[in-house]
């Protein structure tokens, strides 16, 4: 006797095929929210790191000490600023606050033997040409988010810039 294989029922065939469109659909629907979704945090996170970057380089102290370094009265190494932006960074949860001058010079960096060195992220030049930005790169410590802010004198002319960093 040999086996003759059964025929599913049409209905069964198109049950399925249509319960197979629903999955891929809803597959497909899900990897675009979440790609929408990440695209929307990393914006999010952008704008805080730029906010945080012009709020930082407003700050009276922030344009003091680079009016200081800047007229050579004081080297970066010497500039107090450190400790205070040490406790703001802890206290707005970011990695990284740096304030540099116009030469790119570090005045603050979470490892101290970095101040008084030049920064090396490349991405800076906006900022010390006066723009405020947000820039997404990848770092010995993975992927980060970075905002800058120029940081001006008195006469509206850049004295710095504040960088604040953030991992993803």
């Amino acid at each position: 006797m040999r086996f003759v294989p059964r025929r599913l029922p049409l209905s069964m065939l198109i049950s399925l095929l249509m319960m197979a469109m629903v999955a891929l659909s809803l597959s497909v629907a899900l990897w675009l929210f979440i790609g929408q979704l990440r695209d929307t945090l990393v914006q999010a996170e952008s704008d805080r790191m730029t906010d945080l970057a012009r709020v930082v380089a407003n700050q009276e102290r922030v344009h003091d000490a680079l009016v200081a370094v800047n007229s050579d009265s004081i080297t970066p190494e010497e500039s107090e600023l450190q400790g205070e932006i040490d406790a703001l960074r802890r206290a707005l949860g970011v990695d990284f606050i740096v304030v540099m001058t116009p030469e790119s010079i570090r005045l603050t960096h979470p490892v101290p033997e970095r101040i008084g060195r030049h920064f090396k992220g490349g991405d800076e030049g906006p900022a010390l040409a006066g723009e405020h930005y947000a820039s997404r790169s990848r770092g010995t410590l993975g992927t980060s988010i970075r905002g800058f802010a120029p940081v001006r004198g008195a006469d509206g002319e850049v004295i710095g810039a504040c960088l604040l960093y953030t991992s993803d």
